[in-house]
């Protein structure tokens, strides 16, 4: 698999293997790689060589790196397009699942300053908290936590987020043109509120998605917190 002869460096050379397991799904998303040291045996190589090579896969995307708990294979990256915004409830649908949502609560509240400053409000505006468990069937798949600007959507109502889709009852409902979102992947442990609720064990694996959606001239119309099985 490595060849020493080659002009290739190393790393580039277990660079190559490491992404064609993720590519051809030979490891698959969310997936825990092998140990350091279990690669530093498999490729032959060197320490420095195998964290070179996973450094270059994190750099691209392929890895994400989680303190405490190694390194894993990234989950496909959403689009920044509409479709991919409201992709949960449409994807369910396509892959011939009946999507639900159970609204654990929708209230408002004072955002606090980290949810004010991912909004660009000041501490203490008023905010909807709205969060919500999303099945797929019967079988709950995400727990989901948004925070809303009050100003946004003053009318907002509890049926409006019982629906499926928040962003798109933003923007049909609201008139938002919804255009970008920023994320942040990464691999938890889930703790005893969050395995309730998605009822797994606690210290299962999961996935959270932290990031804000903004409309097209950059207004933040959504601060969310989602945990995936």
């Amino acid at each position: 698999m490595i060849d020493r002869l080659s002009n290739i460096p190393l790393y580039v050379q277990v660079y190559d293997a490491m992404r064609d397991n993720i590519v051809s799904h030979r490891w698959l998303p969310r997936q825990r790689l092998p140990s350091e040291a279990e690669l530093v045996e498999q490729f032959n190589v060197s320490r420095i060589t195998v964290r070179r090579a996973v450094d270059e896969l994190v750099r691209d995307g392929l890895v994400i790196r989680q303190k405490g708990l190694g390194a894993f294979v990234a989950p496909p990256r959403h689009s920044s397009s509409v479709t991919m915004l409201t992709s949960l409830t449409e994807d369910l649908i396509e892959k011939g699942f009946h999507p639900g949502t159970e609204i654990l609560d929708f209230s408002v509240v004072p955002a606090a300053v980290e949810v004010a400053q991912r909004l660009n409000l000041s501490p203490g505006e008023q905010v909807f908290r709205v969060e919500r468990r999303r099945f797929a069937d019967d079988k709950v798949v995400a727990l989901n936590l948004s925070y809303i600007p009050y100003t946004v959507c003053p009318k907002l109502s509890r049926e409006d987020v019982a629906v499926g889709s928040l962003y798109g009852v933003l923007e049909a409902k609201y008139g938002l043109s919804i255009r970008k979102a920023s994320r942040d992947f990464e691999m938890v442990e889930a703790g005893e509120y969050e395995a309730r609720l998605l009822e797994i064990p606690a210290g299962t694996l999961i996935l959270r998605i932290t990031g804000t959606v903004s409309t097209g001239d950059g207004k933040a119309v959504d601060y969310h917190i989602k945990h995936y099985k």
